[in-house]
Order: C-alpha cells, then sequence, then structure tokens
C-alpha cells in the first residue's frame, strides 16, 4: 500500500511547506525588528524549529491520515470528504493565527499566546485601536490564502477518490493494516520529538548569536 506511505509524506510536507511560508512572510514583514540582529539570525527561524514543525504537523496529520487511509482501504468517498473538512478547519485556524501574527506583533511585541489574547475579552476596546483596513486585510489575507492552501491539498495531497483499492481477504494484513499500523506509530513519533529522553517544546527552537 505505498499510497498510505505517499499520502503521509505529502501531507506532513505540505503543513511543513505552510509554516515555513509563514516564516518567510514573518521575515519581510517584521524586517525593522530583526534588521540589527542581522541575516543570519533572521533565517536562522528557517532550520532551527524543524523539529517543532514536524510535531505540530504531525498533530494536524493524524485525523486526517486515518480518514484517508480508511478511504484508500475500503474505496469509501466519505473518509475523503471528511478529512477535506478537517483540514479546511485546520487551514482556516492555522492562517487567522499566522496572519494575526504578522499583524500585530509589530505593534503589541508578543504572539497570540493566551495572555495576548485576553484583550479580546473586550472586544469593543480592541476594535477602537485597530482599523478597519487592518480588520479587512487579516480576513481577505487569511481567506485567499485559505482557499490557496485548500486547493493544494485537493490537488497535489490527497488521493484521487476514484482510484482508491479495496482490500479483501486474506491480504489484508499484508496490504492495508501493517503500513498503516506503522505510519500511525511515525506519526506518534513525530507528535513526541523523536526518541530523546524528553518531549519536544518550544524551547528547541530557541536560537540567538545577537
Amino acid at each position: 500500500m505505498n499510497r498510505i506511505f505517499r499520502y503521509l509524506f505529502w501531507v506532513l510536507l505540505f503543513w511543513c511547506a505552510i509554516f515555513q511560508f509563514f516564516r518567510l512572510v514573518e521575515l519581510f514583514a517584521w524586517r525593522p525588528l530583526w534588521k540589527s540582529a542581522g541575516i543570519s539570525n533572521a533565517l536562522g527561524a528557517f532550520i532551527h524549529g524543524w523539529r517543532l514543525d514536524l510535531s505540530m504537523a504531525a498533530y494536524l496529520s493524524v485525523v486526517p491520515f486515518l480518514l484517508t487511509t480508511r478511504s484508500i482501504i475500503f474505496s469509501s468517498k466519505t473518509g475523503f470528504l471528511i478529512a477535506r473538512i478537517v483540514i479546511l478547519i485546520e487551514i482556516v485556524c492555522y492562517n487567522m493565527i499566522a496572519v494575526g501574527e504578522t499583524v500585530v506583533y509589530p505593534e503589541w511585541k508578543t504572539k497570540l499566546n493566551m495572555q495576548a489574547l485576553e484583550h479580546f475579552s473586550h472586544p469593543s476596546e480592541v476594535f477602537q485601536v485597530i482599523s478597519v483596513g487592518l480588520i479587512a486585510g487579516f480576513f481577505s489575507s487569511a481567506g485567499i490564502l485559505g482557499a490557496f492552501f485548500l486547493w493544494i491539498y485537493n490537488k497535489w495531497v490527497t488521493p484521487a477518490p476514484d482510484r482508491t483499492l479495496s482490500i479483501e481477504g486474506r491480504n489484508f494484513w499484508k496490504k492495508a493494516t501493517l503500513p498503516m499500523l506503522l505510519s500511525f506509530i511515525f506519526l506518534l513519533v513525530l507528535m513526541r520529538g523523536g526518541f530523546s529522553r524528553d518531549p519536544v517544546n518550544e524551547s528547541e527552537a530557541y536560537f540567538s548569536d545577537f
């Protein structure tokens, strides 16, 4: 069942590419903030966060992977549809967070953590300091990028529903169960951040020569 391994590879690559895309956007948007630190420190962000990227990509991929794999095995289009809905929800949520951070970080000097989100407990105060143009730009950017990423997923990542294989009889374990089990274990290892003693955490991405 090479299609199971192929889908797992492409869906992980899909998410890692999105993470790197937003890093590139932030690199340009926040140039005044890192200019004094030098380009080498700025470019280091593309390298030092790879374990966190793979861990987050695995978390986002596990449900679509299980749904898509079920559809591949049983020739069902339902799993493909639900997986697309899950991917859409994940893309929308991530885009809103990433675009929001790109917009507000230069102003608030903080990422969108829980402390920053407490400001939205008083939405009227937030909208008083944010212009209508900024709000429109936020939602339009998140929507356009979300549609583009979903198009990439449907075009290049997810298998075509009309090409699914039906696995029956004695070959079920050989052709489906074992690849699915190995892939799921691989996802769990990525979620944890590898086989090291401690699970991956946000400090893994910290670096500075400045």
